[in-house]
């Protein structure tokens, strides 16, 4: 039994491993095609391995524009981006809030409200994003 805790432990990383943007990086073009709409987005937003395979597939699934693949690449905000570039662009917040009396409103947060960090609101309207404002330390 002590032996198969390390065991347990190397498959369990292994297998959380495999959804990671790096091995999304690495896969080929029908791996791609497998890998799930917020996965694919959430990889693009890790500038350190995106390519230009995973930008074919959300075109190819219509998830970015051309624009917003332009923006996603230089991680900016615009007003009226969808909220796939978004996250693309900026990757996975650290929590979404539904705004109340308003279902078709969201804002995500980014950052952590610390002495040496600030968060970032990005409010999003049916689907876009509408706005953001940066709370500065």
């Amino acid at each position: 039994m002590k032996n198969s805790i390390p065991v347990l432990l190397s498959l369990l990383f292994i297998c959380g491993c495999m959804g990671s943007p790096y091995e999304i990086s690495r896969m080929e073009n029908e791996q791609l095609r497998q890998v799930p709409d917020y996965q694919l987005l959430g990889a693009l937003s890790n500038t350190a391995v995106r390519n230009e395979k995973m930008f074919d597939e959300a075109r190819r699934r219509e998830l970015l524009t051309e624009s917003e693949i332009r923006l996603v690449k230089k991680r900016s905000l615009k007003k009226g981006m969808s909220e796939y570039a978004l996250i693309a662009a900026r990757g996975q917040p650290i929590r979404v809030e539904s705004l109340p009396g308003a279902p078709d409103k969201k804002k995500y947060v980014y950052g952590f409200d610390t002495k040496y960090t600030s968060e970032t609101f990005v409010f999003i309207d049916k689907g876009k994003v509408s706005g953001w404002w940066e709370k500065k330390n």
